[in-house]
């Protein structure tokens, strides 16, 4: 009996895992309020992070298969910066900018258009080629503005078993 007990305790555990809070009236509506009245005010991001591998298929297509701790990252490994926003319904496709800079210096800029979702997801596909701290900025290009989404900070070390020879980094 107290294995049951046990075995009854860990399944319902696994299962509040996944598990989420759910919304109040008033915070559903304001979302859905922004997603259909929202246009011409810009882009939400809801969330930004790293992770080597995205589902192509599956109740998590398009989803981060797998996090990245930003602090643990080697210099060459390959990684997906994995992106959702927010995107006004029937609001032009949005501009967005994402600058990767060393030391403070912009080493390459990439651009991702958006358009009208809940929830659009994106990525780009990215190898850091110094090691050191890197930033990483998701900018909003409004045109005659810019407003800045996000900021990702990157920390690359030497690769632990092989090292590449790559100037800068790359992205797709």
């Amino acid at each position: 009996m107290k294995k049951l007990i046990l075995l009854t305790c860990s399944i319902m555990m696994s299962f509040s895992a996944y598990a989420v809070d759910v919304p109040s009236s008033a915070e559903a509506k304001k979302v859905l309020d922004y997603y259909y009245n929202g246009q011409g005010q810009g882009v939400v991001l809801i969330e930004s992070k790293l992770c080597s591998e995205i589902d192509k298929e599956g109740d998590n297509k398009n989803n981060c298969a797998d996090n990245i701790n930003p602090v643990s990252v080697q210099k060459g490994q390959n990684l997906n910066l994995w992106m959702a926003f927010l995107v006004p319904n029937n609001d032009p496709v949005q501009n967005i900018i994402i600058q990767f800079e060393h030391n403070g210096i912009a080493r390459m800029v990439k651009d991702v258009k958006v358009s009208g979702s809940v929830r659009y997801r994106t990525w780009r596909k990215v190898s850091f080629s110094k090691t050191g701290n890197w930033t990483v900025k998701i900018i909003h290009d409004k045109g005659d503005d810019v407003q800045l989404l996000d900021t990702l900070s990157i920390t690359v070390s030497e690769a632990s078993t092989e090292s590449t020879e790559a100037a800068v980094p790359t992205a797709q």
